[in-house]
Protein backbone atom coordinates (compact mmCIF):
# COMPACT_ATOMS: atom_id res chain seq x y z
CA UNK A 1 0.00 0.00 0.00
CA UNK A 2 1.61 3.14 -1.22
CA UNK A 3 1.54 6.02 1.35
CA UNK A 4 -1.44 7.83 -1.01
CA UNK A 5 -3.21 4.85 -0.24
CA UNK A 6 -2.84 4.34 3.83
CA UNK A 7 -3.49 8.35 3.91
CA UNK A 8 -6.56 7.92 1.88
CA UNK A 9 -8.04 5.28 3.84
CA UNK A 10 -7.38 6.94 7.06
CA UNK A 11 -9.02 9.96 6.02
CA UNK A 12 -11.94 7.17 5.23
CA UNK A 13 -11.96 5.87 8.41
CA UNK A 14 -11.99 9.47 10.08
CA UNK A 15 -14.94 9.87 7.92
CA UNK A 16 -16.77 6.64 8.60
CA UNK A 17 -16.29 7.25 12.60
CA UNK A 18 -17.14 11.12 12.56
CA UNK A 19 -20.32 11.00 10.15
CA UNK A 20 -21.56 7.46 10.52
CA UNK A 21 -20.48 6.81 13.87
CA UNK A 22 -18.94 3.68 13.81
CA UNK A 23 -17.17 2.33 16.27
CA UNK A 24 -14.81 -1.00 17.03
CA UNK A 25 -16.97 -3.53 18.75
CA UNK A 26 -15.83 -4.05 22.61
CA UNK A 27 -14.37 -7.29 23.89
CA UNK A 28 -17.33 -8.88 25.70
CA UNK A 29 -15.00 -9.43 28.85
CA UNK A 30 -15.18 -5.58 29.17
CA UNK A 31 -16.54 -4.61 32.33
CA UNK A 32 -19.42 -2.58 32.21
CA UNK A 33 -18.33 0.40 33.86
CA UNK A 34 -15.50 0.54 31.24
CA UNK A 35 -17.75 -0.26 28.63
CA UNK A 36 -19.82 3.28 29.73
CA UNK A 37 -16.94 5.10 29.69
CA UNK A 38 -15.47 4.36 26.30
CA UNK A 39 -19.13 5.12 24.55
CA UNK A 40 -19.86 8.39 26.44
CA UNK A 41 -15.95 9.13 25.20
CA UNK A 42 -17.52 8.22 21.38
CA UNK A 43 -20.35 10.70 21.65
CA UNK A 44 -20.48 12.89 18.66
CA UNK A 45 -21.41 16.02 21.21
CA UNK A 46 -18.24 17.08 22.76
CA UNK A 47 -20.15 18.23 25.70
CA UNK A 48 -21.57 15.21 26.56
CA UNK A 49 -17.89 13.33 26.96
CA UNK A 50 -16.62 13.11 29.69
CA UNK A 51 -13.61 15.52 30.95
CA UNK A 52 -9.97 14.11 31.39
CA UNK A 53 -10.26 14.12 35.29
CA UNK A 54 -13.49 12.26 35.15
CA UNK A 55 -11.97 9.62 32.76
CA UNK A 56 -8.99 9.53 35.17
CA UNK A 57 -11.33 9.11 38.33
CA UNK A 58 -13.33 6.26 37.00
CA UNK A 59 -10.48 4.16 35.63
CA UNK A 60 -8.69 4.71 38.85
CA UNK A 61 -11.64 3.58 40.85
CA UNK A 62 -11.73 1.05 38.38
CA UNK A 63 -8.15 -0.47 38.81
CA UNK A 64 -8.30 -0.58 43.04
CA UNK A 65 -11.56 -2.28 42.62
CA UNK A 66 -8.97 -4.94 40.35
CA UNK A 67 -6.64 -4.85 43.08
CA UNK A 68 -8.90 -5.57 46.24
CA UNK A 69 -10.90 -8.76 44.05
CA UNK A 70 -7.44 -10.24 42.85
CA UNK A 71 -6.42 -9.74 46.69
CA UNK A 72 -9.43 -11.11 48.22
CA UNK A 73 -9.46 -14.21 45.96
CA UNK A 74 -5.31 -14.84 46.56
CA UNK A 75 -6.60 -14.28 50.00
CA UNK A 76 -9.22 -17.34 49.73
CA UNK A 77 -6.95 -19.40 47.59
CA UNK A 78 -4.25 -19.53 50.68
CA UNK A 79 -6.88 -20.21 53.34
CA UNK A 80 -8.27 -22.65 51.49
CA UNK A 81 -4.43 -24.17 51.58
CA UNK A 82 -4.43 -23.46 54.76
CA UNK A 83 -7.17 -25.26 55.72
CA UNK A 84 -5.93 -28.51 53.55
CA UNK A 85 -2.77 -28.75 55.13
CA UNK A 86 -4.12 -28.27 58.50
CA UNK A 87 -7.15 -31.10 57.91
CA UNK A 88 -3.55 -33.04 56.56
CA UNK A 89 -1.89 -32.30 59.67
CA UNK A 90 -4.56 -33.73 61.68
CA UNK A 91 -5.23 -36.86 59.61
CA UNK A 92 -1.51 -37.59 60.11
CA UNK A 93 -1.49 -36.81 63.47
CA UNK A 94 -4.85 -39.12 63.97
CA UNK A 95 -3.40 -42.06 62.11
CA UNK A 96 -0.63 -41.89 64.56
CA UNK A 97 -2.41 -41.98 67.37
CA UNK A 98 -4.92 -44.50 66.40
CA UNK A 99 -1.23 -46.52 65.31
CA UNK A 100 0.14 -46.00 68.74
CA UNK A 101 -2.67 -47.09 70.62
CA UNK A 102 -3.19 -50.33 68.65
CA UNK A 103 0.70 -50.83 68.60
CA UNK A 104 -0.18 -51.28 65.19
CA UNK A 105 2.76 -52.23 62.88
CA UNK A 106 2.53 -49.68 60.52
CA UNK A 107 3.00 -47.03 63.28
CA UNK A 108 6.69 -46.73 62.58
CA UNK A 109 5.51 -45.12 59.17
CA UNK A 110 3.21 -43.19 59.91
CA UNK A 111 5.63 -41.10 62.81
CA UNK A 112 8.25 -41.04 59.65
CA UNK A 113 5.33 -39.34 56.73
CA UNK A 114 4.10 -37.28 59.83
CA UNK A 115 7.78 -35.85 60.24
CA UNK A 116 8.16 -35.29 56.95
CA UNK A 117 5.15 -34.03 56.12
CA UNK A 118 5.76 -31.29 59.12
CA UNK A 119 9.21 -30.68 57.99
CA UNK A 120 7.94 -29.84 54.41
CA UNK A 121 4.34 -30.04 54.21
CA UNK A 122 4.61 -32.35 51.47
CA UNK A 123 2.93 -35.73 51.64
CA UNK A 124 4.61 -38.65 51.10
CA UNK A 125 3.91 -42.35 50.64
CA UNK A 126 4.25 -45.53 52.39
CA UNK A 127 6.27 -46.84 49.74
CA UNK A 128 8.58 -43.16 49.68
CA UNK A 129 8.98 -44.12 53.39
CA UNK A 130 10.16 -47.61 53.53
CA UNK A 131 12.84 -46.88 50.77
CA UNK A 132 14.14 -44.54 52.50
CA UNK A 133 14.18 -46.45 55.27
CA UNK A 134 16.01 -49.43 53.37
CA UNK A 135 18.68 -46.25 52.16
CA UNK A 136 18.76 -45.52 55.72
CA UNK A 137 18.95 -48.92 57.55
CA UNK A 138 22.08 -49.91 54.59
CA UNK A 139 23.73 -46.65 55.44
CA UNK A 140 23.28 -47.48 59.17
CA UNK A 141 24.77 -51.28 58.50
CA UNK A 142 27.75 -49.69 56.67
CA UNK A 143 28.39 -47.41 59.48
CA UNK A 144 28.52 -49.81 61.83
CA UNK A 145 30.53 -52.25 60.01
CA UNK A 146 33.04 -49.35 58.84
CA UNK A 147 32.97 -48.50 63.12
CA UNK A 148 33.81 -51.92 63.81
CA UNK A 149 36.35 -52.69 61.16
CA UNK A 150 37.86 -49.35 63.07
CA UNK A 151 37.35 -50.54 66.62
CA UNK A 152 39.21 -54.12 65.11
CA UNK A 153 42.28 -52.00 63.44
CA UNK A 154 42.64 -49.62 67.02
CA UNK A 155 42.48 -52.87 68.99
CA UNK A 156 45.31 -54.33 67.16
CA UNK A 157 47.35 -51.06 66.54
CA UNK A 158 47.34 -50.31 70.18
Amino acid sequence: MTEDQKQGSEQGLVAAIAHNGIRPPIAPDVPKSIKQLITSCWSGMPNKRPPIDEIVNILETKAKEDVRTSASVKKAAMEEKEKQLKDTRSSIIEEARFNMRNLHPSYEIVIVKATKFLATEKLISNEEVKETWYVSLARSEVTSCSNTRRGNHMAYSN
